[in-house]
């Protein structure tokens, strides 16, 4: 029964289906076979959030897409630690404004630097190798 599980979470962990607490055994994989096919039925959805124009954002487990308008300030952006998300991705797009928006990681580097500046325009999908935070 365990290993049917374990099988039924990788499954959704790669289409970004997150387990929710059920009651028993049957319940908890019926609930996420059931999350996992409407995912598969309707696309991979992916939730999106912003424009964030507050002066910090950090980025959660459950934001696949964030937007950033930085025409009032600058923003600074934090993803997770990588070794916490590993093979996810996460993109950010930086919509409006002159000021920068920088992007840092909680405990690891991004792009092989500790930062990374979104140009006006730019949408980048950064990618967990469970060290750190490459982007594509």
């Amino acid at each position: 029964m365990e290993q049917r599980y374990d099988l039924i979470k990788r499954i959704a962990d790669a289409v970004s289906v997150e387990p929710t607490p059920a009651e028993g055994e049957m319940e908890k994989e019926y609930d996420l076979l059931k999350r996992v096919a409407e995912a598969l039925e309707g696309g991979v959805r992916r939730t999106r959030r912003g424009p964030v124009t507050a002066a910090t954002d950090l980025v959660g487990a459950t934001d696949d897409i964030v937007t950033y308008d930085a025409t009032a300030r600058a923003i600074a952006v934090t993803l997770p630690d990588a070794a916490l998300y590993e093979n996810k991705s996460r993109t950010l797009k930086k919509v409006a404004g002159a000021f920068a928006v920088t992007v840092q990681s909680a405990g690891s580097l991004v792009e092989g630097a500790s930062s990374y500046v979104l140009l006006l325009g730019e949408a980048v999908e950064f990618n967990s190798n469970g060290t750190d935070w490459e982007a594509f």
